[in-house]
């Protein structure tokens, strides 16, 4: 049964293992994951930043990649692209990524067997030969 839906109007940033590892409302599995997440994506770029806008207990996080420039300056406001991450039979992974509406198809195909929160990235998704988003349905 999904939990409460937190929303981050301003969204978290986070540039190191330590931020995540320190922050009180991410449980332990969500820490471990987002961890892993960040060192993949700052493999040969430090200046990369995960964000997260918004949050389900215990199923689903809502957020953004930050990529850095090439002058090395590092902080928030610069680009990337939307993801999701949700817990699928158990394990935390990539639901979807990208900076278009997706496919609901591909979200389907990720595993994703729940509703998807207002608002978060992938809650609106288009249907195979259709450019009208819909609301996700599993």
């Amino acid at each position: 049964m999904p939990g409460t839906v937190v929303y981050l109007p301003q969204g978290v940033y986070f540039q190191t293992a330590a931020a995540i590892n320190a922050t009180p409302w991410l449980t332990s599995d969500e820490k471990t994951f987002l961890v892993s997440e960040l060192a993949h994506y700052q493999a040969g770029n430090n200046c990369v930043a995960l964000s997260v806008s918004g949050y389900r207990v215990a199923d689903l996080i809502d957020g953004q990649i930050h990529f850095g420039g090439p002058s090395g300056t590092c902080g928030p406001g610069r680009g990337g692209v939307a993801i999701l991450w949700g817990k699928v039979s158990g394990t935390w992974k990539v639901v979807f990524v990208g900076q278009n509406t997706p496919m609901c198809a591909d979200i389907r195909t990720a595993g994703w067997k729940s509703t998807i929160p207002k608002d978060f990235f992938g809650q609106q998704c288009l249907e195979k030969g259709s450019n009208v988003p819909v609301d996700y349905k599993p």
